[in-house]
């Protein structure tokens, strides 16, 4: 094979390698475009997730003030419940000694004060006075009846005593109830604040986390691409060191033939320089340096 022919395929495959060194510069470019584009949707998704993340904790301090009021609310309600019970059994107890009271009253038709008088006053009949035995008898009956009338107005003082003293109470809880329902309302407003607080966060990080999703996709489609772009890369560079590959025994078989012509070309030379240094005793440096390359002329002193 001739040195044009070797010419014509070494720059055959050249061409080729230069075209492919071409689309590696290309898509370096673009690999370079991606990257950036890549690391600014990196930025952005990293800096809303750090938004996320100093929202949620914001959030969580809401929620756990929330909780704390929440638990104080449910003692406060366990405590009210407790009086509930209290008040209910004092109703009862003050229904009871009503009835009690009424029945009482039903039997001694009286107050103890008058009955006591009343009492005396038979009494005194009955011991001061000289009665037939007959109207004796009816009075002991109407002394004893006016002492179970007085008994049963004791038990009725008693019983209404016992009622003032349980309606006391009851209206002792009652105030102690309604401070606690007045401060279960309170604490619940707060809590309902920090509450409504949270959920607010809640819904901005949602807001928030789609458009880190949505930046993040963007980055995933991103780094997709530039493995592809890497991928092709890597492929027409092993295209290149086959070409390079192909092409080295023709470019070594012309580079030979050219080192064989510039041999034969410097003999050439040579031989017109010494030829140039017989006939004019003198010669100028290129040729010099011919000859010497040659080893036509020695500088060594015989």
């Amino acid at each position: 094979m001739n040195e044009k022919e070797l010419k014509e395929i070494v720059n055959s495959f050249r061409r080729e390698i230069e075209k492919r060194n071409k689309k590696i510069s290309h898509l370096y470019h673009e690999l370079d475009v991606y990257k950036k584009e890549a690391e600014k949707s990196k930025i952005r998704r990293d800096n809303l997730n750090e938004e996320i993340k100093r929202k949620l904790e914001i959030a969580k301090r809401f929620t756990e003030k929330r909780n704390t009021l929440n638990e104080h609310v449910s003692k406060l309600k366990k405590k009210r419940a407790s009086i509930i019970l209290n008040m209910k059994s004092l109703g009862e107890n003050i229904r009871t000694r009503k009835g009690e009271r009424n029945r009482f009253n039903r039997i001694a038709k009286g107050n103890t004060e008058s009955l006591n008088e009343l009492y005396k006053k038979k009494m005194r009949i009955l011991l001061d006075n000289d009665i037939p035995l007959e109207d004796e008898i009816k009075l002991f009956e109407r002394i004893f009846e006016i002492k179970e009338r007085i008994i049963a107005s004791e038990n009725a003082e008693k019983s209404h005593k016992d009622v003032i003293s349980n309606y006391k109470k009851l209206k002792e809880l009652e105030t102690e109830m309604q401070k606690i329902n007045d401060e279960i309302d309170s604490i619940a407003k707060e809590s309902q604040g920090y509450h409504k607080n949270a959920i607010e966060i809640y819904e901005e990080v949602d807001r928030i986390r789609k458009e880190a999703d949505k930046f993040h996709k963007i980055l995933v489609e991103k780094y997709t691409r530039i493995n592809i772009i890497r991928s092709k890369i890597s492929d027409i560079k092993m295209e290149i060191y086959q070409f390079k590959k192909q092409m080295e025994p023709y470019d070594r078989e012309l580079k030979m033939i050219r080192l064989e012509r510039g041999e034969r070309k410097k003999d050439g030379d040579a031989i017109k320089a010494k030829k140039k240094l017989q006939k004019k005793g003198r010669i100028d440096f290129d040729d010099l340096r011919i000859l010497l390359e040659r080893n036509e002329l020695s500088l060594s002193k015989k």
